[in-house]
């Protein structure tokens, strides 16, 4: 794969009938039982402060991360997901450093999110944000995972 296959976007309202079903298929393949419903998943996107990055490769969707301002300083990372074939590959850096970056540029100081224990991303999240972490929660039940949650507050 080279790097210039690859494209992100800031999400577009007016792109929405053409890009919903390939984001809700990558939101159902990576979350199965847990994604969010049809219904749930069009009304974050319909949210007006949302913001989102679209990963493209050689222009077909392949990842999407989503959120919203959790405080006037603060942006809560809902989710992120890659299609299964292209995991792995530091993917969600990419996407989540494009993110950083528009978020910053709105005025943005803080990212927060929650990431899975038992699937190790807690500990993906630890060793690639490091000491930019400056809260870290107790591990949690979820209603949208099978394990444990920690929830992180990182300085952008």
């Amino acid at each position: 794969m080279n790097e210039k296959d690859f494209n992100l976007s800031i999400f577009n309202r007016k792109d929405w009938s053409k890009i919903s079903k390939p984001l809700f298929e990558i939101e159902k393949e990576c979350f199965l039982d847990l994604s969010f419903s049809w219904e749930d998943f069009c009304n974050y996107f319909s949210n007006l402060k949302i913001i989102a990055v679209i990963l493209k490769y050689k222009n077909n969707i392949i990842g999407f991360s989503f959120g919203f301002p959790s405080s006037d300083d603060s942006f809560f990372i809902y989710d992120t997901a890659i299609k299964k074939e292209f995991q792995g590959k530091g993917l969600v850096s990419f996407i989540m450093n494009f993110l950083e970056k528009k978020l910053s540029e709105d005025g943005y100081k803080y990212i927060e999110r929650e990431a899975e224990v038992d699937n190790g991303y807690a500990d993906k999240i630890r060793r690639h944000y490091g000491k930019r972490i400056i809260e870290e929660g107790i591990p949690h039940n979820s209603i949208y995972s099978k394990g444990k949650q920690v929830f992180f507050k990182i300085k952008i």
